[in-house]
């Protein structure tokens, strides 16, 4: 080979080593910037799955709370028919003829139903 082709081969190769060096610059910037980007995106999704279920642990709860309020009150509602069907004027948790209408029906007779007897 000749010197002037060493030369131009030199140069040649020196030309390349800097289009890589800048390549390899502008890959790195634009890598750390791609990278911080996604970063941000993904403590952003993070964010919102996190507000999510926090949001579904507070209406869970709330749900569980509700259906606890109203067995309570269907507990208390079967307690409260069931007391006045227990009280002594009272057979099988049955009204009698005579609780429905005056006083005038007020003989021991007219208190008894299904064979049993009623307090007066």
């Amino acid at each position: 080979m000749t010197t002037l082709n060493l030369f131009s081969t030199g140069d040649d190769l020196m030309h390349n080593v800097d289009l890589y060096n800048r390549a390899q610059s502008k890959w790195f910037e634009e890598m750390v910037t791609t990278s911080l980007e996604l970063e941000r995106l993904e403590v952003e999704r993070v964010e919102m799955i996190r507000q999510d279920l926090r949001q579904y642990t507070t209406l869970r709860h709330e749900t569980d709370m509700f259906n606890q309020s109203v067995s309570h009150v269907s507990i208390s509602l079967t307690v409260q028919v069931a007391v006045p069907l227990s009280q002594p004027d009272r057979t099988c948790g049955c009204l009698l003829e005579s609780d429905n209408q005056s006083d005038s029906h007020d003989s021991l007779d007219s208190r008894v139903e299904y064979g049993h007897r009623n307090r007066p």
